[in-house]
């Protein structure tokens, strides 16, 4: 998928006296299989006008990932360049309410940079420069990881034995004019279901959903199996490639157990802040339906 609102521009929005405009691209930091519209990796696309100025960015509440980065123009000459930029990070309960100046020239590098043409425009990853302390608050992910066992793992749309997997989706609200309220501090709960024909597995552990829980504090899995067998709950802590380098899964407290034929296993995650939640199964015959459910609140 890509850009999902291209049909309603900002520019449109500003043209019609709208106060707000609603971006959705999904795919959000794909680099193994980025959008064809280049929207995976900046929004808008290196090439493409930067936005028009706003007086404030949010995280909207359909947004399963919860931070990105915002570029925008200082419009002030710093070290003989006409203009400069300033990124600022974005995130769950702390919006950017400030002015934000775009000089609509193009993009011209898919992270910020801070000298970008004072282009006003959405990362998923940060330069180097702008990784303070070894942290980065970057979404951007490859197609390998290591699972909480040491096995290496694929991630993504290239998972084996049909795993499911659903893309990271970035929903951003653009205040064009400022808010009479401030925006909520928390995104909308998110719920996924899905199921999948098991693999014969012979007592290997099979990778089979895998699903964005960014940010979220509490995150409830259920799992179901007509065949009888095991489970096993992990996340990804971290996606960002940039400072992290290799991505790990972990375990997670009474994160396994046994997949009783028909009935459903449930396991309630506390504190969770992670950004992935993966769920395996093992089942011996395979060719039954697994079906995993997931809901997950900010709170």
């Amino acid at each position: 998928m890509t850009w999902l609102n291209s049909a309603f521009s900002m520019a449109d929005a500003v043209s019609r006296g709208i106060d707000m405009w609603e971006l959705f691209v999904d795919n959000w930091g794909n680099v193994n299989a980025p959008s064809a519209d280049g929207s995976s990796l900046s929004f808008p696309a290196v090439g493409a006008p930067g936005l028009p100025s706003v007086a404030g960015v949010a995280i909207g509440p359909q947004s399963t990932v919860d931070r990105c980065l915002i570029n925008y123009s200082l419009l002030a000459g710093i070290n003989s360049q006409n203009l400069w930029d300033y990124v600022r990070r974005v995130s769950v309960g702390a919006p950017s309410m400030v002015l934000q100046p775009g000089t609509q020239e193009p993009l011209t590098d898919t992270k910020g940079t801070g000298v970008n043409n004072g282009t006003l425009a959405v990362y998923n990853e940060p330069a180097a420069a702008f990784v303070v302390g070894g942290a980065s608050v970057g979404t951007r992910f490859g197609a390998q990881y290591v699972r909480a066992d040491g096995v290496a793992g694929t991630f993504g749309i290239a998972a084996p034995d049909g795993a499911k997997w659903l893309s990271p989706l970035l929903h951003l609200l653009f205040y064009i004019k400022p808010p009479a309220l401030a925006p909520a501090p928390k995104r909308a709960p998110f719920v996924y279901r899905d199921s999948l024909v098991a693999v014969a597995a012979g007592g290997v552990e099979r990778l089979g959903f895998q699903v964005p829980t960014f940010g979220r504090k509490t995150v409830a899995v259920d799992i179901t199996s007509v065949e009888a067998g095991t489970f096993r709950v992990g996340q990804i802590q971290h996606l960002g490639v940039v400072s992290v380098g290799v991505t790990y899964e972990h375990n997670v407290p009474s994160g396994s157990g046994t997949l009783t034929a028909g009935a459903t296993s449930r396991v309630l995650i506390t504190n969770a802040l992670s950004d992935y939640t993966m769920v395996y199964y093992t089942v011996a015959a395979g060719g039954s339906n697994v079906t995993c459910s997931v809901c997950a609140y900010d709170d």
